[in-house]
């Protein structure tokens, strides 16, 4: 058995003090819970500070590490195995879906393929259309996601041509594709395109879909409305995913 005095030797030459557990049992955790037996690390001693004081938290916004994109069509549903468009990913921060539906379908997501393999998939909250989709979807999961797609592509009509409203009214877009306006004529000075100006009045402007455009002018201009986007009958919906991660991919 080791010699008390000799332990005290060695403590008072390293730690100045002729008693180490002196020190431990002397401290904020000696009583309680907390005790220097239950828990011999929490505690303090000189010159061995042990315990940690959270003073100021903050977030940072990290970069992924990992990102990739890729452009896939979409499976008919009835015709195919549904198409995967996002893996299973342990380390998935988020994917990004920049949907394209054409005039005439609707697009079904689901976590799993067999709900979707029915040529009529079930109604559900995942159906995407041209009249509900903005482009773009944002998935946190870690789950895959699969989709597949209903209906027939028609291309895109030529939009009516609405009357030009008073100075500075706008005329809302009421399709569900963006338009092309050229504007001409009269003695237009400023157009705006969604609230924000444009250019000084004649002009060719894009007008999103469900968009307005206004024009301030003294004397009434002309203007032609046509189909920005006219898509084929043949072009099927389609999906450009961008899949971001922390980590080991997986």
């Amino acid at each position: 058995m080791p010699n008390p005095d000799t332990n005290n030797t060695y403590n008072a030459q390293h730690f100045g003090n002729p008693s180490l557990d002196e020190q431990w049992v002397d401290s904020p955790f000696s009583e309680g819970t907390y005790e220097q037996e239950q828990n011999p690390m929490l505690g303090e001693m000189p010159g061995h500070p042990l315990h940690v004081k959270v003073v100021d938290t903050q977030s940072q916004n990290v970069a992924a590490e990992f990102t990739a994109w890729t452009t896939l069509p979409l499976a008919l549903a009835g015709s195919a195995v549904a198409t995967q468009i996002c893996p299973h990913r342990y380390h998935r921060d988020s994917a990004r879906l920049y949907w394209y539906i054409p005039t005439g379908c609707t697009v079904w997501v689901a976590n799993k393929p067999d709900p979707l393999s029915n040529p009529n998939p079930p109604a559900s909250g995942f159906a995407l259309t041209p009249l509900n989709n903005n482009g773009q979807m944002v998935y946190e999961g870690q789950q895959p996601l699969y989709a597949v797609y209903t209906g027939t592509p028609t291309a895109n009509p030529t939009p009516s041509q609405p009357a030009v409203p008073a100075s500075g009214v706008a005329a809302q877009n009421t399709n569900s594709y963006p338009v092309t306006v050229v504007v001409s004529g009269g003695s237009a000075t400023q157009t705006t395109v969604n609230g924000v100006v444009v250019g000084p009045g004649d002009g060719t402007y894009v007008v999103p879909a469900y968009g307005s455009i206004a024009v301030t002018y003294t004397v009434a201009p002309a203007w032609v409305w046509s189909n920005a986007s006219p898509a084929a009958s043949t072009t099927t919906p389609f999906v450009a995913v961008q899949d971001q991660s922390y980590g080991t991919v997986q």
